[in-house]
């Protein structure tokens, strides 16, 4: 028995370009790990909770939405309206069996 690799990451953050995103999936293809990533990592967009170093930094400034208090989250947005909506496409679950 082997041990299996279920590698966990951010796929959507202010800085994920289109090409990123077609790296990551070329690199889960390249490594056979597409079985191991659970569909929802795909869809996976950065938090910024309350105390977030990230929040402090000028870089994050022009993407910030402002705070959501039902979600605990600073909102932001991508500079590139196609990521955001490739985030909002990506499938969050696996295929119907």
């Amino acid at each position: 028995m082997g041990l299996h690799l279920n590698p966990t990451f951010v796929a959507f953050t202010p800085w994920t370009t289109l090409d990123d995103y077609i790296e990551l999936l070329t690199v889960l293809a390249t490594q056979n790990l597409i079985a191991h990533v659970a569909p929802i990592q795909l869809a996976m967009r950065l938090l910024l909770p309350a105390g977030s170093t990230l929040l402090a930094l000028p870089e994050m400034r022009p993407y910030l939405q402002g705070f959501d208090a039902s979600a605990l989250t600073y909102r932001w947005v991508h500079p590139d309206a196609r990521v955001d909506q490739l985030c909002d496409e990506a499938p969050q679950t696996g295929p119907e069996r």
